[in-house]
């Protein structure tokens, strides 16, 4: 190998006025890489696995609070207290329920359709590691046409977005006895961007515009695989008050 670089160099010489001249002029263009730091992972580290099922619930009745748990027996209602570490704003938790591993969305969707229409809002998973806090979003993006008055030439067609996103943060921690204390934070954003007036060129202004939000953040101490069902009174809008947003949340451990 080392011969063979030697002939690449003398045949080149002539082109290059020298290997040595030529090594000796670094790249600026590109920057150089941050040094990495290493990383020591513990032997025992677990690997968390979080799922994260969530629906909107219309119901039958003209309030959310009519919402009734006790028409199931798949799951067992947790009493909540301050220990919970609830926290929320503009929505009340109002239930906290617990089903076996063998709880599945097929079975929650089972129980609320007996109440309501239900809606998924979202759907996901996320992996992390043992006290690693780890973000996760899902976004349902859709767009439209609306026709403005814009000049007397006539119509003008405008586009608008609807974006309603659903936010969630989780840091588990693994416990001594194997249940795992999981720290979460669920959001919801809905939004438009709508035409809703023309400027003096005749150009359609857009106006974007936050429907509602809401943030719900907690603690819960679990075990691995158990389902844990939240159910929220009011949902996304003020406007709805008989709706319900219940979230199931799911976690695994492995080495």
């Amino acid at each position: 190998m080392k011969s063979l670089t030697g002939a690449l160099c003398l045949s080149a010489f002539a082109l290059l006025a020298g290997c040595g001249s030529f090594a000796s002029k670094p790249n600026t263009d590109i920057p150089t890489p941050p040094a990495l730091r290493s990383v020591d992972i513990p032997d025992n580290a677990a690997n968390v696995g979080i799922s994260a099922f969530t629906v909107r619930v219309a119901l039958d009745s003209k309030t959310a609070q009519d919402f009734d748990w006790s028409k199931q027996s798949a799951l067992s209602e947790q009493p909540l207290s301050a220990g919970d570490g609830l926290d929320t704003k503009g929505q009340k938790a109002t239930h906290l329920l617990i089903g076996k591993p063998s709880f599945n969305d097929k079975d929650l969707v089972e129980i609320l359709k007996k109440q309501g229409e239900v809606y998924t809002e979202s759907s996901a998973t996320v992996y992390t590691m043992d006290g690693q806090e780890v973000p996760l979003s899902t976004s349902d993006v859709s767009g439209y046409l609306v026709g403005l008055v814009c000049s007397d030439a006539g119509d003008v067609l405008a586009s608008g977005k609807h974006e309603k996103t659903k936010g969630y943060t989780f840091t588990p921690k693994v416990t001594p006895a194997g249940k795992i204390a999981l720290g979460f934070t669920i959001s919801d954003a809905d939004s438009k961007t709508a035409p809703v007036s023309c400027d003096n060129g005749g150009e359609v202004t857009h106006l974007a515009s936050l429907e509602s939000a809401s943030t719900l953040k907690g603690h819960l101490l679990i075990s691995p695989s158990d389902a844990v069902v939240i159910s929220s009174v009011g949902g996304m809008s003020k406007k709805n008050t008989n709706e319900v947003m219940v979230t199931m949340i799911r976690a695994t451990v492995s080495k």
